[in-house]
């Protein structure tokens, strides 16, 4: 039992103190999100210390949806982001003032997001009074412990930007944010606008810097300024430096194709240790794509516009050797064409060249052009990936009056069910007649047509045709049409468009309808298009403009030697209602930024296990609102911060016989909300329930808070269906969800209890200063209510924030153990610990201090610096001669000559009395040797990945050896 309990206290300690990014461990096999059907795709690149607890980790993200048409690819490719340590925060502009040049006061809409180790948050500020005396407060729009502190600048009468930001996370880290972005705008926006900020420093809880971040400015100027006035600037992270080495990154540049803003990217990651030497090389194949869209907020409604853009595609990730030879490759393939997928086969005519976005953003097949589709890994397994567009459960579409309503040629409003029909192409030439009758079409009496008028050659006016302006002047050549006999003409008289556009006709189907050529003459032909519909019954599903795509189905295959063997894994992905088969369970919900699909069941089946798992989830609408007390007409939406990515509220998994085997049921408890703190809160959905029929952003009132307790109830089933549960219990603090406590009740009645203290429980002033309000100090076990095991860790020295003892009690608080961490150097390296029964162990580290080389049982530090005749200060094994040995190794000969230097540390006569064991390294590789202190001795090898592929004894025969198949693709 005391083993387990210490076990979860180090377990516990390592989640406070240690980087929660995951990047390093990431994996393509786990969906991180099933509810908004978004699976993990990411890849780790390089991953540098910073301190024993904190690392710098670098890798690659997937999201289908994070990139929407019209935007920038962002600092890779599109819906690649750098993830883990790249931290930001990046504002989204609301409306078209931005808040420092807001002429209202008090609640402004700017929205900021930021990264931060692993944790992800949003902000906005309230202003209260008015310049001089304005005053600034950040309000946090979802649960976070993180302190956010900001600095203002005047930038012009009466702005004030924020010039710099400081966050300190819960472990005391303070991250300085001092680098900003640029944009030029008009007087009325503001003209210093600023809209990313980024890294520049971390700094521990003492206040030493442990990470420094350059970034290289690009800016951009004026045109025609001979590059002396500024029209903005941006920057990406160049290098991260920390005492253990360093990250450089270089840049990519689009060319003069790309807008300046989306020009430059990042595409080679270079890891080297503290001397400089190589580590790891990463380089990124990144190519152009273009594509071009309907503009939705295009403000000539009557002319719709498509516009073009140039993106990347990342298509390969490369690890490469000091000499940028490939060792591995990672390759990247992605959905390049349209295919008809959605509807019948000539359903959304691909090779149109059409602008209304009935046809475009509203076509399904659409969402999936540019979407990932497969990875190749370096072991040339394969993993395939089968996106589907996002559907939310529509209207009966059913009823006759909607299906009236699809038939009705004035109406063009359901992608699902109508689409263009090419019905002929008619040529035409004016010498020889005006007038081309409209037939061949299948929808009576009445039908919507759409036309497609080319032009050829235009013909000038003749005399005969035309009088003259003045004596042999003639107007400049027309070539138009007119809809003759057309029931409904929503274009005007005539049409000299070559595009396919929102402009239609309804015309008799009896072939009384006709074009008629107007203005000089020429020729050309027609292109004439029907609407057509599919037949009912219908699905009650539609697909939103826009709206993204989920995973529907992921496929690995493994390569069996020459090729893929034929029974891949498979995982599928269903996400109809329960209560509903065949119907979309996806709900709309409001956000910061857009509106996003939150599933509320998922069913999960993998080939290889048996039997699926469905997920049940609860969306803000699940949930309860109330009226505002003071606000007419205004709603309080409790903890919608939490419950707007939805929340998992039942799991249960079946066997292949449809039996359920086990489940478990979730609950919250939620706290009240304070009248007093509630806070304005936009949001943009335009298929919630509360949707404006303009589409403005709509306003609630909510606050933010942490959960306080969560319950969780299991379920293990037997053959006959009987169960057997057990409850877990968890409560945390709400003032900075600090885990508190845990119970759990088994079947048989037995109940086991965590508790947990902080340091504002213990109420610890020095860790509270420095913001250390997530260690626990204090963890307890009791079963039954006995007391069955305690731990404790004090933070006791006044010079550093470093835990200076941990103590394990058992049953009746009887001493177990006692670690006393006595003396560190100030990287926070353990130098001296000395254990219950007052033996000392000392320690000594090399390579810059960064490793541990020496291990001294039964000595303390004083006896060992005294043996070399050194002070008793936590510097002084720096001036040891295995410490500038280690500083000096750099190859296998400066390696040996190290090992050899150790052994006459190890052998000193002074030390006869103690057990030594002693190290050497690649640094950010790995161990090189040990040695043990009977003189035993492992040799590690490695490869040209820094892969392990051999272990040697002390005569170098060979105790393990590791084989890796990689194939150049």
């Amino acid at each position: 039992m005391m083993k387990n309990l210490y076990i979860l206290f180090a377990f516990v300690i390592s989640m406070s103190l240690k980087s929660q990014d995951n990047s390093n461990s990431a994996s393509v096999l786990t969906p991180v999100a099933n509810q908004t059907g978004v699976p993990d795709i990411s890849f780790p690149l390089v991953d540098l210390p910073a301190t024993k607890d904190f690392n710098i980790s670098l890798g690659l993200s997937y999201n289908p949806n994070s990139f929407r048409m019209g935007e920038y690819s962002g600092q890779v490719a599109k819906n690649w982001i750098l993830s883990g340590s790249n931290f930001t925060i990046t504002r989204k502009v609301m409306s078209s003032w931005i808040d420092e040049v807001d002429p209202a006061d008090g609640n402004w809409d700017d929205i900021y997001f930021y990264t931060l180790n692993g944790e992800q948050g949003s902000f906005k500020f309230e202003k209260h009074g008015t310049f001089p005396n304005d005053t600034y407060h950040v309000v946090k729009l979802t649960s976070s412990n993180v302190k956010i502190e900001f600095e203002r600048e005047i930038v012009g009468y009466s702005t004030k930007p924020v010039k710099s930001f400081t966050i300190t996370d819960s472990k005391g880290y303070k991250y300085y944010f001092q680098d900003h972005d640029y944009y030029k705008l008009s007087v009325e926006q503001g003209r210093d606008m600023r809209n990313t900020f980024y890294i520049t420093k971390i700094l521990d809880a003492k206040n030493r810097q442990i990470v420094t971040y350059t970034n290289k400015k690009y800016t951009s100027y004026e045109e025609h300024s001979n590059n002396t006035i500024i029209d903005g600037w941006i920057y990406l992270p160049e290098k991260i430096q920390t005492d253990y080495g360093s990250i450089t990154i270089d840049h990519g540049d689009g060319g003069y194709t790309f807008d300046f803003h989306d020009k430059y990217f990042l595409n080679v990651f270079t890891l080297k240790d503290h001397k400089d030497n190589f580590v790891s090389k990463y380089s990124l194949n990144i190519e152009p794509s273009g594509y071009s869209f309907y503009d939705l907020h295009s403000e000539y409604d009557d002319f719709p516009e498509i516009r073009s853009f140039n993106s990347r595609i990342l298509t390969r990730i490369n690890r490469l050797d000091q000499s940028s030879n490939l060792l591995e490759r990672t390759t990247l393939n992605y959905r390049l064409l349209t295919t008809n997928i959605y509807g019948p086969s000539n359903i959304w005519k691909d090779y149109l060249p059409i602008n209304h976005k009935y046809y475009t953003d509203d076509d399904p097949n659409s969402l999936l052009v540019g979407v990932l589709e497969s990875v190749i890994l370096p072991t040339k397994a394969k993993i395939d990936y089968q996106f589907r567009v996002n559907k939310l459960k529509s209207e009966d579409k059913n009823t006759t009056a909607y299906i009236q309503k699809m038939q009705n040629p004035m109406d063009f409003s359901d992608p699902e069910i109508q689409y263009l029909e090419h019905v002929q192409s008619i040529d035409f030439d004016t010498r020889n007649t005006k007038i081309y009758p409209l037939t061949g079409f299948q929808k009576s009496p009445n039908t919507r047509i759409y036309i497609r008028f080319v032009k050829y050659e235009t013909y000038p006016y003749e005399e005969q045709e035309h009088e003259p302006l003045q004596p042999g002047v003639f107007p400049p050549p027309r070539l138009a049409y007119n809809v003759k006999n057309a029931i409904y003409n929503s274009y005007g008289p005539h049409n000299d468009t070559e595009d396919l556009n929102s402009k239609f006709y309804v015309i008799p189907s009896n072939g009384s309808a006709y074009i008629e050529i107007t203005g000089s003459g020429g020729n050309g032909y027609f292109d004439i298009f029907e609407k057509h519909y599919t037949s009912p019954p219908y699905i009650n599903e539609k697909t939103l403009p826009n709206s993204g795509v989920r995973i529907e189905k992921i496929t690995y295959n493994s390569w069996e030697g020459n090729s893929y063997g034929t029974n891949p894994k498979i995982v599928n992905y269903d996400y109809t209602r329960f209560d509903e088969p065949g119907i979309s369970s996806g709900v709309a919900v409001g956000d910061d930024q857009k509106e996003a699909i939150i599933y509320k069941n998922i069913k999960v089946t993998e080939s290889d296990k048996g039997g699926y798992t469905k997920y049940y989830y609860k969306t803000p609408f699940d949930f309860p609102t109330d009226p505002h007390p003071t606000l007419m007409n205004k709603t309080i939406w409790p903890n919608y911060n939490l419950r707007k990515k939805g929340i998992l509220d039942k799991q249960e998994i079946y066997n292949a016989n449809n039996i359920i085997k086990h489940s478990t049921v979730f609950d919250y408890t939620l706290p009240s909300y304070n009248v007093s703190q509630l806070y304005p809160y936009e949001v943009q959905c335009e298929n919630c329930p509360y949707a404006h029929p303009a589409g403005d952003p709509y306003m609630m009132y909510t606050q933010e808070l942490f959960a306080e307790k969560i319950k969780t109830e299991d379920y293990d089933y037997d053959a006959q269906g009987n169960s057997m549960k057990v409850t877990v219990e968890r409560g945390f603090n709400l003032q900075n969800n600090n885990l508190m406590s845990e119970k759990k009740t088994t079947a048989d009645g037995t109940v086991s209890e965590v508790t947990y203290k902080y340091a504002l429980e213990k109420n610890n002033t020095k860790l509270l200063n420095a913001s250390m309000f997530s260690v626990p100090l204090e963890v307890v076990q009791k079963q039954n209510n006995i007391e069955t095991g305690k731990v404790e860790m004090k933070f006791d020295h006044t010079d550093n924030f470093f835990p200076s003892s941990i103590k394990k009690f058992g049953i009746n608080n009887a001493l177990n153990s006692e670690e006393k961490n006595e003396l560190y150097d100030t990287m926070g390296n353990v130098l001296q610990t000395t254990s219950k029964t007052g033996i000392a162990t000392t320690f000594i580290y090399g390579y810059n201090s960064t490793l541990l080389i020496a291990k001294i049982e039964g000595a303390t530090y004083a006896q060992v610096m005294q043996a070399y005749g050194l002070p008793n200060t936590s510097e002084a094994y720096k001036s040891l001669d295995i410490y500038t040995r280690s500083n000096l190794d750099i190859n296998d000969a400066t390696e040996e000559a190290f090992r050899i230097r150790l052994d006459t540390f190890r052998l000193n006569s002074n030390f006869k009395d103690y057990q030594i064991t002693t190290y050497t390294y690649d640094p950010l590789i790995g161990i090189k040797s040990m040695t043990t202190p009977s003189g035993n001795k492992e040799y590690y090898y490695y490869d040209n990945a820094n892969r392990l592929i051999r272990v040697e004894d002390i005569n170098h025969n060979v105790i393990k050896e590791n084989k890796y198949k990689n194939y150049i693709q």
